[in-house]
């Protein structure tokens, strides 16, 4: 939850607060360094979101699955 509570604060900060700067300021205890919010693979790798792929999970309902289904006969 953590990595969304600080995509959401930076995105904030970003079209919100922009011209004054954040109201406030997340670093690394350790390092001092500012925290970004960065999206990565298991592996670690970053990633951009033309990289990623989306499908039904394993919990997905039927009227998920109908909806990939469409949407992949409209790609072809």
């Amino acid at each position: 939850m953590f990595p969304i509570v600080v995509a959401i604060m930076q995105w904030g900060d970003d079209h919100i607060h922009s011209t004054d700067g954040p109201p406030i300021r997340l670093f690394d205890k350790g390092s001092q360094q500012v925290l970004d919010a960065l999206t990565v693979c298991v592996g670690g790798e970053p990633l951009a979101l033309q990289n990623v792929g989306f499908e039904p999970g394993p919990n997905a309902s039927s009227a998920t699955i109908s909806e990939f289904e469409k949407v992949a006969r409209k790609a072809l």
